[in-house]
């Protein structure tokens, strides 16, 4: 129960919407409004996303002794097989183009990995893979399936990081943190990598005991935010150095080609633990966050699409 908590933390902390404001002269656009609110929602979850937030329960409060531990990650942050490969075509999307050519950016994005790992020919395996159907993958786990990715069978989900910062480098890639099932677009959305995506693209990795520090920059990074941007050098260097602290240029050739102009995530995902004494029951969920108006303003509903007992 305390680890369905966690989920239902997750999901308030999605749901949670900008404060109203006081009564205004005229109605703004709506675009106004949107940023605002994209604003805000980035504000309550860049500095946590990819690490985790523990709550202590007190038996006297509330009715037990016990810790919930909750790390909330976006799907938008993670390469979406079935959008990148077309199954009829039995070709990767972009395959024979030169900027958005999603072959040529997983080769390197293998490459990556095979470089931090003991793994090889994960490319050519996973390739093989795909040209074997013609139907789109159902879960992620069914890459543990070829050969060449038994390495992920004991990094299947995403553990984030206690441990200091210089552990950092050693931190594992893992499997449903790098490939979903369930992101809203082709492209990755830059605000919202997840912590694998990361580390394959040579940008620092999370770490649980930066958080604090990072609720104070937050509103830094996020002064000039803009709801839609067309990806270069320099727009990177304004809006994303300041963030992961690294160039354009440590990413893969033509990444820009891949990642979202416009920020409008609806797929996230949440680890949670729930401990009570010396047991630990352990939930993944993909939770899907969508917006409509009420009463003239915007409000958010977020459901669960798939829950996992780890």
């Amino acid at each position: 129960m305390l680890a369905i908590g966690g989920v239902e933390l997750a999901i308030a902390k999605l749901a949670k919407k900008a404060p109203k404001e006081e009564k205004r002269a005229e109605e703004k656009e709506k675009k106004t409004d949107a940023a605002k609110e994209a604003k805000h929602f980035l504000t309550n979850i860049l500095p946590a996303i990819n690490r985790w937030e523990e709550f202590s329960l007190d038996e006297e409060i509330d009715g037990t002794d016990g810790t919930i531990k909750i790390c909330l990650m976006s799907e938008e942050g993670k390469i979406n097989i079935n959008n990148v490969y077309d199954f009829e075509q039995l070709q990767f999307v972009g395959e024979k183009t030169k900027n958005k050519n999603w072959k040529i950016l997983l080769q390197e994005v293998f490459q990556r990995i095979e470089k931090g790992t003991k793994a090889k020919d994960l490319f050519q395996a996973f390739e093989k893979f795909l040209k074997s159907r013609q139907y789109k993958v159902n879960d992620v786990t069914e890459l543990l399936t070829i050969k060449e990715f038994e390495i992920f069978k004991n990094a299947v989900f995403y553990e984030p990081l206690i441990k200091k910062e210089k552990e950092r480098e050693k931190q594992q890639f893992y499997l449903t943190d790098i490939f979903t099932t369930w992101s809203s677009d082709t492209n990755l959305d830059p605000w919202l990598f997840s912590d694998s995506i990361n580390g394959i693209f040579g940008l620092p990795r999370a770490s649980t005991a930066e958080v604090s520090k990072r609720k104070e920059q937050v509103s830094g990074w996020l002064k000039e935010f803009k709801l839609k941007v067309t990806w270069n050098v320099n727009e990177w260097k304004k809006y994303m150095v300041p963030v992961y602290g690294k160039e354009l240029r440590v990413l893969p050739k033509n990444i820009e080609s891949i990642l979202s102009d416009t920020f409008a995530p609806k797929m996230f995902s949440v680890l949670s633990y729930g401990t009570v004494g010396a047991v630990t029951q352990r939930l993944f969920a993909i939770l899907e966050r969508t917006e409509h108006s009420q009463n003239g303003q915007i409000v958010y509903d977020v459901k669960i699409k798939k829950l996992y007992w780890l």
